[in-house]
């Protein structure tokens, strides 16, 4: 197997990136990280500057690394920007070289209605399962690989087969925006070419209706325009976001107003928009970089 190297750009830190929690299908093999993204695996390592990769036949490796990692994002300017106080310096200091990744749309948005309402061990035992259910096999390097499911083949299958996968009361959600998507393709790059508030209303539009996308509220939607859609303001905000902000910035809204938050332990879809407005007007137009960096950070402190 051929070792090919690409230079990345400074900085970039490889573990911080895949380990930050964004994504759930990299996993560590000795020296080397393995995943499969679209329909073939690879295998990378960081030696120093660059990355040593190599992966299936027929994909062009080099584009595709150099777009899934963000190597087009200057990131030294955005970490500048984004610097606003002691706490997020501090983050930024623990693991400089963390960047957003670039994932499939419709990978991160199912892998995102998988990760409600629970943990990452149990997100990654559901998407493997669905993977190995209803994706393709892959033999890379001597070790079996799956595919991911596409949003037609889950559109056709059963509830009680995407439930067998271990997703519960999310196999409806999955199965309702599988067929969402199956029905038009080009969405997501309808969805890219808006502004974030005109994407962020595309897929909330029916939220509480459940009419559209099943299973995407607020935070999943932030997720999904963040790790896949270059919206680098979204702010997604879980209970360790929101755990900082109630401690770290509550200057930023009215008195008592977070006391609320933290008495009834989750946000209203109303009171999300509020706390993401506020949050993504302090830290600006790079808040998503921000707040993978607070997530990260949050959760070695926590």
């Amino acid at each position: 197997m051929q070792l090919s190297r690409i230079k990345a750009p400074a900085p970039f830190n490889l573990n911080y990136s895949l380990e930050c929690g964004q994504v759930f299908r990299w996993k560590k093999i000795g020296e080397y990280w393995f995943c499969v993204l679209g329909n073939g695996a690879v295998k990378v390592r960081q030696i120093g500057s660059y990355l040593e990769y190599a992966g299936s036949d027929g994909i062009d490796w080099h584009s595709t690394i150099q777009n899934y990692f963000r190597f087009d994002d200057d990131l030294n300017p955005i970490l500048r920007e984004i610097n606003r106080d002691t706490f997020i310096s501090d983050a930024i200091s623990a693991y400089r070289g963390l960047r957003l990744l670039r994932q499939d749309p419709w990978e991160c948005m199912l892998s995102y209605i998988c990760a409600t309402n629970t943990n990452i061990p149990q997100i990654e035992r559901i998407i493997d399962n669905l993977c190995r259910m209803f994706g393709g096999r892959i033999i890379f390097d001597g070790k079996e690989f799956y595919t991911f499911p596409s949003a037609e083949t889950l559109a056709r299958a059963t509830i009680a087969s995407i439930r067998a996968c271990k997703a519960g009361y999310r196999a409806e959600f999955i199965r309702a925006t599988a067929k969402t998507i199956a029905e038009d393709a080009s969405r997501f790059n309808k969805i890219r070419s808006c502004t974030y508030g005109e994407a962020r209303e595309e897929l909330l539009k029916k939220f509480q209706q459940h009419k559209v996308f099943k299973g995407i509220g607020p935070k999943v939607a932030d997720c999904v325009l963040l790790f896949s859609l270059d919206k680098l303001e979204a702010l997604p905000i879980d209970v360790w976001v929101l755990k900082i902000i109630v401690k770290k910035y509550a200057s930023l809204f009215e008195k008592g107003f977070l006391n609320k938050i933290k008495a009834r332990g989750s946000l209203s879809f109303k009171d999300y928009s509020i706390v993401s407005k506020a949050m993504r007007g302090y830290l600006g137009r790079y808040a998503g970089y921000a707040q993978e960096y607070i997530y990260h950070y949050a959760r070695t402190l926590l």
